[in-house]
């Protein structure tokens, strides 16, 4: 017993957990306002990004900077209404660029730690998870089989949705171009890209999928369908890659914000 005793005496650190993985350095920042179509062309991230290299995000809501750094959907996080709704005017809310330096000896995995770390620190955020039986999106693969193609072999292209709104015979589509991308990462982002047909529950992956792929997704927004213009729903656009979004009961994880400030503290 005397030997045990001594030796965690002389060996600190072993009775502590290990401290969480930070960026070498990380700045946090307001966005500077932008114009409706630069808002449509937000780059959607993932953090599939090389130690040594920078994480950049830009124009982005708190809220999906914490359902990024989480690999959550929108409908897993509870918090203040200022937090977790969109608000009718886009601009009414304030987006952030984040530019953190990977250290050259982390993993990618360490990525979405080192994030959670960085919003927690700046915008002294406080979560506990619960789990609840909740209706969710299930994304599958079509019973007719997938129809994209994986990223092509070393392909170093950044991972992300690049969400854009493009003329076509006198309608405005949407698309979403998307590149080195999962199941999970793009289960996670859809909520982000089309909020209003995942109000009810999040999306969450059910393929079994695990390459990354390249792919583009087109849909009409539900405000221009119930105006009355035709176009593919975000079911029907998805289903044109060869998946499925099934609504169903399951069991999920639920973020329950404690505490968050608006505003980061100073860099």
């Amino acid at each position: 017993m005397k030997t045990i005793v001594a030796a965690l005496l002389l060996c600190p650190f072993a009775v502590h957990a290990q401290a969480p993985p930070e960026f070498e350095v990380a700045s946090v920042r307001l966005a500077n306002p932008q114009s409706e179509e630069a808002f449509r062309q937000a780059y959607l991230p993932t953090l599939n990004v090389e130690p040594g290299t920078n994480l950049r995000i830009a124009n982005l809501k708190l809220r999906d900077i914490i359902l990024l750094a989480y690999g959550i959907g929108a409908r897993q996080l509870v918090g203040p209404e200022w937090l977790v709704n969109d608000p009718i005017n886009p601009g009414d809310i304030e987006r952030f660029d984040v530019i953190a330096k990977v250290p050259a000896t982390a993993s990618k995995a360490q990525v979405p730690l080192m994030l959670q770390k960085l919003v927690a620190d700046r915008f002294k955020l406080a979560m506990h998870k619960d789990v609840k039986s909740i209706q969710v999106y299930a994304l599958s693969v079509d019973k007719g089989g997938l129809k994209i193609q994986p990223e092509a072999e070393g392909d170093r292209r950044a991972p992300g949705c690049r969400r854009v709104v493009a003329s076509e015979a006198n309608k405005r589509l949407s698309s979403a171009v998307c590149q080195s991308m999962t199941m999970a990462q793009f289960a996670s982002q859809l909520a982000t890209l089309a909020p209003a047909y995942f109000r009810e529950g999040p999306v969450v992956d059910r393929t079994g999928l695990t390459p990354a792929y390249d792919f583009t997704v087109e849909w009409m927004t539900l405000q221009q369908l119930d105006a009355g213009e035709t176009g593919p729903t975000m079911f029907e656009g998805v289903k044109k890659l060869g998946l499925n979004l099934d609504k169903q009961k399951d069991n999920a994880e639920v973020f329950v914000i404690d505490r968050v400030e608006k505003m980061p503290t100073e860099n």
